[in-house]
């Protein structure tokens, strides 16, 4: 038997990603990397998949709708990247985990979101490559976040890598207990000039931006990338 990569498109509203009926183009399975073969995502029809255990695939990519990522139980792990455009999320949420092979993008009104939405924190999500932001979102909600102001626990989003955050939002909200830090960690080097907007907010559990090297000299471009 030969080894193949399958295209699973989700097809439900809202439901559990474990669930063979609420997905096609799957091998009669939900996507979860076994037995040699490999299966590849796409979110397009709105719907919201849940995931409350530990599963493995290729790539994800979501144009609208989301993945919901909840519980300490709960752990994707991607061997290839994630694409989020139109109104795709993914969201994390109470102690959840995700990492990535490979680059991550945020386009369009796309958004990720590691607690930032509610919820106790703890989340963690890692890019095992390099991370692109070009999205603001409706009304301001788009872009890269993490935390939230009522969270206990701290999150941390890793980028092995850069990050880009040109035209994009990235929001960090620490929690409202000491330890409740929001933080975003980065291995590449900062930007000479930092482009898009920040909005890191500490309130009583902190909240950090952190490049692995380089130095800010300019904040803004004096153009449309102020």
């Amino acid at each position: 038997m030969h080894a193949t990569n399958f295209t699973c498109t989700w097809t439900d509203s809202n439901g559990s990603w474990i669930t063979a009926a609420n997905w096609s183009g799957c091998n009669s399975l939900s996507p979860n990397n076994s037995g040699g073969n490999t299966y590849d995502v796409t979110i397009s029809n709105g719907g919201l998949p849940q995931l409350t255990s530990a599963i493995t695939i290729g790539n994800v990519t979501i144009s609208s709708g989301g993945w919901e990522i909840s519980s300490t139980s709960a752990s994707a792990t991607l061997t290839g990247g994630a694409t989020l455009t139109g109104s795709g999320l993914i969201e994390l949420l109470d102690g959840a985990s995700m990492s990535t092979g490979s680059d991550v993008t945020v386009s369009g009104n796309g958004r990720i979101k590691v607690d930032a939405y509610g919820g106790a924190g703890g989340s963690t999500l890692t890019v095992n490559g390099n991370l692109t932001n070009t999205s603001t979102g409706s009304f301001g909600d788009g872009g890269v976040s993490v935390g939230n102001a009522a969270m206990s626990n701290a999150d941390l989003l890793t980028v092995n890598g850069s990050y880009s955050n040109t035209g994009g939002l990235t929001t960090l909200n620490g929690g409202y207990v000491g330890g409740a830090t929001a933080q975003m960690t980065i291995t590449g080097a900062a930007p000479s000039t930092l482009l898009g907007t920040y909005d890191v907010d500490a309130n009583k559990g902190g909240a950090a931006l952190q490049w692995g090297s380089g130095g800010i000299t300019q904040i803004g471009d004096g153009g449309t990338n102020a």
